[in-house]
């Protein structure tokens, strides 16, 4: 696609980067260290909306040869699900993000009906922006200080005549470095906040529907070793499991995630070393455990209340879930659970 030129010459009624107004930025330097994610990325963005007038924004996070995943806050979108859901099915598509990366801190622009959308090729791409409101975009990669990362901008306009200027370009340049340094601020003060047992550096935090807000490099390797997710929400049964109180094993088998309820029905997720056991509901580890000490059906039933019928229906769900056939695997699968 067609790339911005960008002029060191402001145009008529346009504020040179050199004096733009910084006027709150003091302020977002406190929030940082203060306020939760959804506030701080709030007063964020209405701080950029005053320097740089949009209609919309989206911060994502990408690595080294992954693709982008919204990490905080995609707003001014009705349905953000369906919103992210569109996006996943046209980013092939995609030629502007990529060359945010060559070379990072230089503004790029998008518009809806540039001349090069018009490839019969893009017509999911032209349908996808036209859908959703974007007729023109402004965008800017920044590297997170001491991490194989960047954070891209994206800055949205919906009216079709109201394109960004090239002064504009040079704002967002000066702005988003500073953007980027608040919202690393923000990340590790969230995350160093909430309680924790250990300095495991691999946590993150997700809200009720499971999105993932912030996370640590070590928390997406430890979900994800072979390939970067596709969306930035958990897989549907991992997040139930967490939801009700139970841990997730990761692929690598010697870890598992848990979560923890914090502020404004939002969730500090960690990872921890673990095992299969994990898996099991309250209800199962305690009639595992005593069928791995010997104690047969009818045993059980009496001692829980429960009919023989319901403990073989437990069992039967402790063995799939510890991948075992027989007892002897059982008593090897659930090896230091009663300690725990």
């Amino acid at each position: 696609m067609m790339e911005a030129s960008i002029l060191h010459d402001a145009e008529p009624g346009m504020t040179h980067p050199d004096t733009v107004t910084l006027a709150g930025l003091g302020q977002l330097s406190a929030q940082a260290l203060t306020l939760g994610t959804e506030a701080f990325a709030q007063a964020m963005w209405d701080w950029l909306r005053s320097q740089i007038r949009h209609d919309r924004a989206a911060l994502v996070t990408s690595g080294p040869a992954e693709p982008g995943y919204f990490d905080a806050h995609f707003l001014g979108f009705p349905d953000t699900a369906a919103t992210l859901a569109s996006w996943e099915s046209v980013a092939h598509l995609d030629d502007v993000t990529p060359r945010l990366l060559s070379p990072p801190l230089q503004a790029r622009r998008q518009d809806r009906r540039m001349p090069d959308l018009f490839d019969e090729k893009y017509r999911p791409l032209r349908e996808h922006l036209e859908r959703h409101g974007i007729e023109h975009v402004i965008a800017i990669a920044v590297p997170v200080v001491g991490e194989p990362r960047v954070m891209m901008f994206f800055l949205i306009r919906s009216t079709p005549e109201d394109r960004y200027a090239d002064a504009e370009l040079q704002q967002l340049e000066s702005l988003a470095p500073l953007a980027c340094n608040l919202f690393t601020i923000q990340r590790a003060a969230m995350l160093w906040r909430a309680p924790m047992r250990s300095a495991e550096p691999a946590v993150a935090i997700a809200n009720a529907q499971g999105q993932l807000l912030q996370t640590s490099s070590a928390f997406m390797r430890a979900m994800w070793p072979d390939a970067p997710p596709q969306t930035n929400y958990l897989p549907p049964d991992c997040w139930q499991a967490l939801r009700a109180g139970r841990f997730w094993p990761l692929p690598d088998g010697r870890h598992q995630l848990s979560a923890l309820a914090i502020e404004a029905d939002n969730w500090l997720l960690r990872v921890s070393t673990g095992s299969r056991a994990a898996l099991l509901s309250r209800r199962e580890r305690d009639i595992a455990l005593r069928f791995a000490e010997g104690a047969s059906y009818t045993r059980i039933a009496d001692e829980t209340g429960l009919a023989p019928a319901t403990v073989r229906n437990h069992l039967r769900n402790v063995y799939l879930k510890l991948e075992v056939s027989h007892r002897a695997g059982l008593i090897a699968a659930l090896d230091g659970l009663r300690q725990t």
